[in-house]
Formats: C-alpha cells, structure tokens, sequence
C-alpha cells in the first residue's frame, strides 16, 4: 500500500534528485524507496550470530577429554538440546 508523504528539502536539491531520476527513469518516490531499502536493509541483520556462526568450529573426541575450562564447555554444548523445540519437550 503507498503512502502519500511530503518532505521538507532544499529546492537545489529538488532539482538535482529529479534530474538524476530522469537519466534512470525513475520517479523521485521510487529513488527515496530504494534509499530507504538500502539503508535499512545494512541495519538489519540476515540472520542471527548463533545461525551464521554456530556449527562452524570443529571440535574433536580429544576436546571432550579436555580438563580445562573449554573442555567443561564442549561438553555442555555436547548434552545441550541443538533447538528451542527440544529444550521445551
């Protein structure tokens, strides 16, 4: 749904977005719409860090054996439910 909207911008500024919006055949709404994406879209993350990150350190048997503090946490991650579905059954 399109939403009427109307901003306060310098008139130079005017001509130059209608000039630039001529050479592309583009109107001036479509431009701003496209700069919103753009911006907004650098905001937002894909995915989460977990989705992006988890999985890609290769552990070992020999991590699990570990005594040290990493071990103890290899270990965990080992027994912890992969998924909110499993934490919950």
């Amino acid at each position: 749904m399109k939403t009427k909207l109307t901003l306060s911008i310098d008139s130079d500024k005017v001509k130059r977005a209608k000039a630039y919006g001529r050479k592309r055949k583009k109107s001036v709404s479509e431009l701003v719409e496209e700069m919103i994406d753009k911006l907004t879209e650098d905001a937002r993350p894909t995915t989460s860090w977990s989705q992006r990150w988890g999985g890609t350190l290769g552990l070992t048997a020999a991590d699990l054996k570990r005594e040290d503090r990493f071990g103890k946490l290899v270990r965990r991650a080992a027994t912890a439910p992969r998924t909110r579905k499993e934490q919950r059954a």
